[in-house]
C-alpha cells in the first residue's frame, strides 16, 4: 500500500511495502500530477485535503503520471468508496494504477 501526504508544498511520501514486493527506493512526479496536488491543498490551505495518485512502479521507482483530487474536509466511508471505484474505471481505460 502505497499512501502520499501531500499539504502546500511539502511531500511526506509513506511506503509499506510487503514480503513479497521489492521496496521503492524513489518517485518521480509528472509536473501535471505535482501541480494539481499542490494546488489543491493550497486552494484549500485551512482544510485537510485528499486526493489519489495514479501512476506506475517502474523497477525500484514509483512514476506518479496523474493525481485526482477529491475532497478538502474530512472523508466519509461511502463517497470515498464512490470516488475510488470510479478511480479504479479510469485507470483502467488509461493503463495508470492506483
Amino acid at each position: 500500500m502505497r499512501v502520499l501526504l501531500l499539504r502546500a508544498s511539502v511531500c511526506l511520501a509513506l511506503v509499506q511495502g510487503s514480503g513479497s514486493a521489492p521496496s521503492l527506493t524513489g518517485y518521480s512526479f509528472s509536473p501535471k500530477a505535482y501541480a494539481k496536488a499542490v494546488l489543491h491543498s493550497c486552494k484549500h490551505s485551512a482544510a485537510p485535503v485528499l486526493g489519489l495518485l495514479l501512476g506506475s512502479a517502474n523497477g525500484k521507482v514509483l512514476k506518479v503520471a496523474d493525481a485526482i483530487p477529491l475532497f478538502h474536509t474530512h472523508a466519509l466511508g461511502p463517497m470515498l468508496k464512490i470516488a475510488c471505484m470510479l478511480a479504479e474505471e479510469h485507470c483502467k481505460a488509461t493503463w495508470l494504477t492506483l
